[in-house]
């Protein structure tokens, strides 16, 4: 039943207009707030965004603390082009599609959110 309620209310919150969900079950009452500055990116045919498929720690460097990805530079389907560290186990997440990193929203070692927007790339 909360479980329900809870994904209810997750649908509600991925609303533009939507900025907090209250949802109050059985003497449970959990609130979510988006992020100050938080955006709801999405893309379109001329580029895609890549969103956290996890909450987490990101890491743009690989292990030997080179970058996986710099905007404007290319990048192919399937490159690893950052890392979810979440419950100390690090997670690759892979471009979908050819392309060129256009803008990078999140930095280095930043706690990121599920869903939350992490790197905007222009298809090619």
């Amino acid at each position: 039943m909360i479980s329900k309620k809870i994904k209810e209310a997750l649908k509600l919150f991925d609303n533009d207009d939507v900025n907090e969900v209250v949802v109050d079950a059985n003497d449970v009452i959990i609130k979510i707030t988006k992020k100050d500055g938080a955006t709801n990116v999405k893309s379109s045919l001329h580029h895609f965004i890549v969103h956290s498929p996890m909450v987490g720690v990101v890491y743009l460097k690989d292990n030997h603390g080179k970058a996986l990805i710099r905007e404007n530079e290319k990048v192919a389907q399937d490159a690893v082009i950052c890392i979810i560290e979440s419950l100390k186990i690090q997670h690759d997440v892979f471009c979908e599609h050819d392309g060129i990193v256009e803008e990078i929203y999140v930095k280095d070692h930043e706690l990121v959110e599920y869903h939350q927007p992490l790197i905007k790339i222009r298809r090619c």
